[in-house]
């Protein structure tokens, strides 16, 4: 009975095995996937990092955040109805600011307004590369290349740079890198059958030409070359030559039309101030230092030589993948950042669709090694993405190690809270008398839910720090392992305990009675009040003023050179 038992077991394990060896190797070399398969295996995660960056109530940055600034300020102008490049001039598109003014329409004008223009920027992508994989690559790349772009929008952190640097910083590289990606895949991966779906590829291709323009010109340039080289290089870009010229004066005569010629003129002006990066030595110190990241794609090439030297490739492949390096490279030149080539995914997806056409009858035991192997590369630039983005929501809800702007229209703003954070977060601790259960108007602020828990205590405005309250600052900061010695609270305590009584009445009294306190110690306007006495005498009376002025003056040269004085007083 167990001989049978085991025969059963072993059969279902082999059909087992079997299934899972036939399902990989359709998912890596079966052209024509799922429609439903690819949407799930795509927009599941894609789904899932959009609602971990969306769903915290702040906004985190501690990398940049002036530029982060910068876009809200863009969107701002258009909210107010300005005109981009004529009542306000920067050097870059005006899409990036539209994103977030329309953010501000859907979730009220804020920080958060900038993911909701990240998210609607994710999706525009999400479609065209849906679209431009489901004819040209398998399920498992086709999945990853639609999973990294959308990432690529998504992603808290500059390319290049540590994931754990959260910033929303040059989000108009992120997405024209992704934009360009796609529109080098729809020319270098030729599509598996020719059933009139074209007009698709060059309405997509016209669309991310036009995205680019408006983000960031630099990248809009460099896709209209690529795709004037394609119809040279790709057969399947060359027959429809005529459409794709089309599309190439389409967006060219955009670009210089007379409602362009503002934007145009912004740029201009930024090159000439010395915004152009044309440091060839810098350049090539930046390429060298990361010479380990381009191996694998320079690793491509070589793949491609040999296929081409062995009759199995044409020149096409050598040439396609060496332009796409450099093009790659020319603009990561243009950028800020020293590293990072996110469009050279394509170059391993040429070669990966170059490999699987012409093996195309090699055994699944020989061929799908090679092709899952290739797939290594993007799933690990994948993988980055989605550590960062899985760490971003992470640190964006420990908010004890943050500071959240609580007023204004930057509300829901969280930098770290450094030495600042300490002060502000201690605060949380009191409230102001008979607030207990009821809500409290706190001037410049709006209304503060009241006090229910028994851990926060009730003050007036005229507390004073005493050594109880002392006491549990430093409690706190302990519980919050931030570094101090016993000696340094005692030689500070006099401004630490005017820092603790500012952000507590400025956290239960609101901002007014904060300043109305300090002005009691501000030096600044300790010196204003003296003066201003004086001043009236000086209105009233100037030779009176004159007169005092010169007292003090002669009082004070006695004090500083007493010897002096003495031996004038004796003469």
């Amino acid at each position: 009975m167990s001989i049978v038992v085991d025969g059963e077991r072993s059969s279902m394990d082999r059909r087992a095995s079997a299934f899972l060896k036939r399902t990989l190797s359709g998912s890596l070399r079966d052209a024509d996937p799922s429609p439903m398969a690819l949407l799930i295996l795509a927009g599941v995660p894609v789904a899932a990092a959009a609602w971990a960056m969306m769903s915290p109530e702040q906004l985190l940055s501690n990398a940049m955040t002036w530029d982060l600034l910068f876009n809200l300020a863009g969107a701002w102008h258009l909210h107010l109805g300005h005109v981009p490049h004529v009542d306000f001039h920067e050097p870059v598109g005006a899409l990036n600011f539209v994103l977030t003014a329309i953010g501000f329409r859907l979730v009220g004008v804020g920080p958060l307004a900038f993911l909701t223009g990240a998210a609607l920027m994710t999706s525009v992508l999400f479609v065209a590369a849906f679209f431009a994989v489901l004819r040209r690559l398998p399920l498992a790349p086709a999945a990853t290349f639609v999973t990294f772009v959308c990432l690529l929008a998504l992603m808290p952190a500059n390319l290049g740079e540590r994931p754990d640097q959260y910033t929303m910083a040059m989000s108009y590289n992120r997405y024209c890198w992704g934009a360009f990606a796609i529109l080098a895949l729809i020319l270098f991966v030729p599509p598996r059958n020719d059933r009139g779906h074209d007009g698709v590829d060059i309405a997509l291709a016209a669309l991310l030409l036009l995205a680019m323009f408006y983000l960031k010109i630099t990248y809009f340039a460099a896709g209209l070359a690529t795709v004037a080289l394609a119809t040279v290089l790709q057969p399947h870009i060359g027959r429809r030559w005529p459409a794709w010229a089309a599309v190439c004066a389409l967006v060219i005569t955009n670009a210089l039309a007379p409602h362009s010629h503002p934007y145009l003129t912004d740029i201009l002006g930024s090159a000439s101030s010395g915004a152009l990066r044309d440091n060839a030595m810098m350049h090539a110190k930046n390429f060298f230092a990361a010479a380990g990241e381009y191996a694998p794609y320079l690793a491509a090439m070589i793949v491609a030589c040999w296929l081409w030297w062995t009759g199995r490739a044409t020149p096409r492949l050598v040439l396609s993948l060496g332009l796409l390096f450099a093009v790659a490279l020319f603009l990561l030149t243009q950028n800020t950042q020293a590293a990072g080539l996110p469009s050279t995914i394509v170059i391993i997806l040429v070669l990966y669709d170059q490999l699987r056409v012409r093996f195309a009858g090699a055994d699944d035991r020989e061929l799908t090694p090679l092709l899952a192997a290739l797939l290594v590369f993007p799933a690990f630039a994948l993988a980055t993405s989605a550590m960062t983005i899985t760490g971003y929501h992470a640190k964006v809800n420990r908010t004890p190690a943050l500071h959240v702007v609580e007023s204004t229209q930057l509300r829901g703003l969280a930098v770290p809270a450094g030495q600042l954070g300490a002060f502000v977060n201690f605060s949380r601790g009191y409230a102001a008398a008979g607030t207990v259960g009821g809500a409290q108007e706190i001037a410049g602020t709006g209304k503060r839910s009241g006090v229910v828990s028994t851990k926060v205590r009730s003050l007036d405005p005229t507390f004073q720090v005493d050594d109880r309250m002392f006491a549990e600052f430093q409690s706190f900061l302990t519980q919050q392992k931030l570094r101090f010695t016993e000696e340094e609270l005692v030689a500070q305590r006099e401004e630490l305990s005017r820092h603790i009584v500012e952000e507590v009445l400025r956290q239960a009294f609101g901002e007014a009675e904060a300043r109305r306190r300090t002005t009691q110690w501000d030096p600044q306007v300790r010196k204003a009040l003296e003066v201003v006495p004086k001043a009236a005498v000086l209105l009233k009376d100037p030779k009176r003023f004159m007169a005092e002025r010169e007292a003090e003056g002669r009082m004070a040269s006695s004090a500083a050179h007493p010897a002096a004085a003495a031996a004038a007083a004796r003469q």
